[in-house]
């Protein structure tokens, strides 16, 4: 446990015990009630130092890539994907989905770069074991289906 989660939860604890109606140092006190307003993901991100802004500059660019892909509802029923994840960074997107032929990967992560084209990574993960089976970079948007089907062997229309 890394020194943010650690803070986090020892906040997260304080917080806990102002509900319950235990006793607190009076200076913890007004910071805590204060806590009480935000959500736990609002709390967690302001103790590790995430800023609003960027995160949501980076769902935007995350959504932006699901609709170049043909949208989260294409995606699910062609591909039956899991997890969608925005990624740090300049922004980006990564998601798991079921592929059981033998090598080729099950997870996709396509991040965007400094030149406004994307760096893809396709990975085969089993447990722990992480294999990367691709790498591409300086994608332009309308090669990412054809990079996504030649790569998985899974077709994203009919």
């Amino acid at each position: 446990m890394d020194d943010c989660q650690r803070n986090f939860l020892t906040r997260y604890t304080r917080c806990i015990y102002l509900i319950c109606g235990r006793e607190m140092d009076p200076p913890g006190r007004e910071m805590e009630v204060k806590m009480l307003e935000e959500t736990t993901q609002e709390r967690q991100d302001r103790i590790c130092g995430v800023d609003p802004e960027e995160q949501a500059q980076q769902i935007e660019v995350a959504n932006t890539i699901m609709r170049q892909l043909g949208g989260y509802g294409r995606l699910k029923a062609m591909v039956g994907i899991r997890d969608p994840v925005a990624l740090e960074g300049l922004g980006g997107l990564g998601f798991k989905f079921p592929n059981k032929a033998a090598g080729r990967p099950n997870y996709v992560g396509i991040r965007l770069n400094g030149l406004d084209t994307y760096d893809v990574k396709f990975k085969r993960l089993h447990g722990f074991n992480v294999k990367t089976t691709a790498e591409y970079e300086n994608i332009y948007w309308d090669q990412l289906k054809g990079l996504f089907e030649k790569e998985t062997g899974l077709y994203l229309t009919l």
